[in-house]
């Protein structure tokens, strides 16, 4: 026998934070408190909207599931006496359980027959467990902050106002925070709307349903999606603004609103922001795909006066543009060229010195990147945008203003790479478009992880206040974009000693090895979220004192073609044994291979092999490794070590044909170290 279970968390209103843990943890938890207490369930059904939290449990059982307890006895060889009579100690065994002799059963164990029970222990009716569960559910709830707002002292993310836990109609004995449950519920707003009685959970829904709340986040998120395309073309197609804006309604109504097009002289990025950050607008554009002079709303309610509420966007939006134009203005009266000398001025840590002294660093490792001329004149450009108006009322502008205000006076390529620099911002975001951007975006990332890190802040478990991780990421991906073949360990060494002589010699060497140590973790990671397998990640980086992520993103790409093909794993089990071969053995003198020492055919072979792989440029990534997996290498290889006595006795013959092996080796590692790789695929 099985009920629908409901439990309903009446708040005021919760922020967008808030609502994204409850749709990320809540069913999860809930789920794992029902199983903790053998209760068997169908699924579990999580709404939440700005003003409540809903759980629906269907198909709960009625009382816990109580699996039969096994109880052991006595063995058999002592159960009875000699007249196969029940002896004393099964008699106290069935007194003391309450058995008759037909309950005693016997099982065969490692220590021979022994007698047994089940029993079968209490199941507790679900009703009486409900209540622990709905306020342990309460307490886990992982909020990053709480609140206490009444003497009960509970702690939650906004004041709990009202709860509602029904089993189908039967009302479960509940209290929390000094709230008692009653079959009661509220309309669009919460609790300062309209209360109404609840029969049971259907009724539940059914009244909610007639005073036009909509409880399921999809549904809302779809009525908004079709509101927008009636009245338009959005200029910007955001998902997380589309996200945020359903999460802060209970029954979406659009609004469709205008300015006045004078506005449109602004550049469309500060539109776009001024209506999305301060009104969670939606920026409409025409035909041409142009920004236009209309926006979209959407309010709280279906029962609105539309007018007076497109009146309010309306004012708020032309008093917020008014600034950005006046912004806009003041800012344009200064070339950015001019602003370079205040960057002095702008502390970017205490104790590492301006955005001034950042941007003398930054060119020190792009020099080690690129030669080209302009990349000086960028970087001294790059963070003067920081001093303007419109990025100090909305930091998001950063670079992107840079862009806009350089081309009043500076070369295009230059603007560009202004606002490509500071890409990508988030993960899966886009990457530079220009070169130059693409350089200075490098500088800037590894400038913050290096700075960071020699303040001795890195990353420590899931906490990474500063986003390093994502900076690196970032850092990799225009590697590979822009197919930049450089070894970042050797950047962050040019960028470590551009922090003389503030941090001595010491300190600086520590803080390399706990990059190192962060690099080798960090590219192992995006190896494998480019859909990289492991043991072939491995076998790539094995050399940790490199860091080449087009390097190994090339090579793995290419091992990923071919791991699977039965001769490259011929050639990998041979490699194997030549490298295990030179492992156990000590090469301790320098030796140059003779051919006059050759006693075969076999010997000659594979130093022919061995030399020309050790001629090829490690940068030929296909070359070398269709050479690796080539028929001839393979029987090389084969022949080889079937006819050939590595550890010969003659100390000269058995130099001669571990340095064979060795060169192959060698040739090999330049690639990847084939060790690493999983014959069995």
């Amino acid at each position: 026998m099985h009920k629908n279970f409901l439990f309903e968390i009446g708040t005021e209103e919760l922020p967008l934070s808030a609502q994204m843990t409850v749709r990320r943890e809540a069913k999860n938890i809930f789920s794992r408190l029902l199983t903790e207490q053998k209760l068997f369930f169908k699924n579990i059904e999580l709404f939440i909207t700005p003003t409540r939290i809903v759980i629906k449990v269907n198909d709960l059982a009625l009382e816990q599931t109580t699996p039969k307890e096994i109880i052991a006895g006595p063995p058999k060889r002592i159960a009875y006496n000699e007249e196969g009579k029940p002896s004393a100690a099964l008699l106290g065994f069935m007194k003391k359980l309450n058995l008759s002799s037909e309950e005693v059963k016997e099982k065969i164990t490692d220590k021979g027959i022994y007698l047994y029970a089940e029993k079968e222990s209490l199941a507790l009716q679900t009703s009486k467990l409900l209540p622990e569960i709905c306020l342990e559910f309460s307490r886990k709830l992982p909020f990053s902050k709480m609140m206490v707002w009444n003497n009960s002292g509970f702690k939650f993310i906004r004041p709990i106002r009202w709860i509602l836990a029904i089993f189908d109609d039967e009302l479960i004995d509940l209290e929390i925070a000094e709230v008692k449950n009653e079959k009661a519920s509220y309309g669009i707003g919460g609790f300062r709307a309209v209360k109404f009685d609840i029969v049971n959970i259907v009724d539940y829904f059914k009244k909610l349903e007639e005073t036009g709340l909509i409880l399921d986040f999809v549904k809302r998120k779809n009525i908004i999606t079709q509101s927008l395309k009636a009245c338009g073309m959005l200029a910007d197609n955001d998902s997380d603004l589309l996200d945020e804006v359903t999460s802060l309604v209970e029954y979406p109504t659009a609004v469709l609103c205008d300015f006045t097009e004078e506005f449109l002289r602004l550049p469309e990025p500060v539109i776009y922001t001024v209506l999305k950050n301060h009104q969670k607008c939606f920026s409409l554009a025409n035909a041409r795909g142009v920004y236009s002079n209309k926006f979209i709303a959407i309010c709280n309610g279906k029962d609105r006066n539309l007018e007076l509420v497109k009146e309010g966007y309306q004012k708020v939006a032309v008093a917020r543009l008014n600034d950005a134009v006046f912004f806009y203005d003041e800012d344009s009266k200064i070339p950015l060229r001019n602003r370079v000398r205040e960057l002095k001025t702008l502390i970017y840590q205490e104790k590492l010195g301006t955005v001034f002294d950042k941007l003398q660093r930054m060119k020190e490792i792009t020099k080690t990147i690129s030669q080209s001329h302009q990349l000086e004149r960028i970087i001294d450009l790059c963070k003067t945008d920081l001093l303007t108006h419109m990025v100090y009322e909305f930091p998001e502008l950063q670079g992107v203003m840079g862009k806009f205000y350089a081309l009043n006076n500076e070369e295009e390529l230059t603007a560009q790479a202004i606002e490509d620099h500071y890409l990508p911002k988030f993960v899966g975001d886009n990457l530079p478009q220009t070169n130059e951007g693409a350089i200075v975006s490098i500088a800037d990332k590894l400038d913050n992880i290096v700075s960071t890190f020699i303040l001795g802040k890195k990353p420590t478990g899931s906490k990474d206040p500063f986003g390093l991780r994502r900076q690196i990421y970032g850092i990799f991906n225009i590697f590979k974009n822009k197919k930049l073949n450089k070894d970042i360990l050797d950047l962050i060494k040019v960028s470590l000693d551009t922090f003389k002589p503030k941090f001595d010699q010491k300190h600086r060497d520590k803080t390399l090895i706990a990059l190192q140590d962060f690099l080798n973790a960090r590219i192992e990671n995006w190896l494998l979220e480019e859909g990289i397998r492991v043991d072939i990640v491995r076998s790539v980086i094995f050399n940790r004192e490199k860091c080449l992520p087009l390097d190994f993103f090339n090579k793995s790409k290419l091992m990923m073609n071919v791991i699977d093909e039965k001769q490259f794993l011929n050639v990998v089990e041979l490699y194997k044994r030549a490298n295990n071969i030179l492992k156990k053995t000590e090469l301790s003198i320098a030796w140059q291979v003779r051919e006059d020492l050759f006693e075969s055919e076999a010997e000659k072979d594979l130093y022919t092999h061995a030399s020309f792989l050790s001629t090829i440029c490690e940068n030929y990534y296909s070359d070398m490794l269709s050479l690796f997996y080539s028929q001839s290498l393979s029987v090389a290889l084969y022949n080889f070590f079937e006819t050939v006595r590595v550890m010969d006795e003659n100390q000269d013959k058995r130099n001669n044909r571990l340095y064979i092996l060795k060169i192959l080796v060698d040739s090999f590692k330049a690639f990847a170290d084939f060790s690493e790789l999983s014959i069995e695929g």
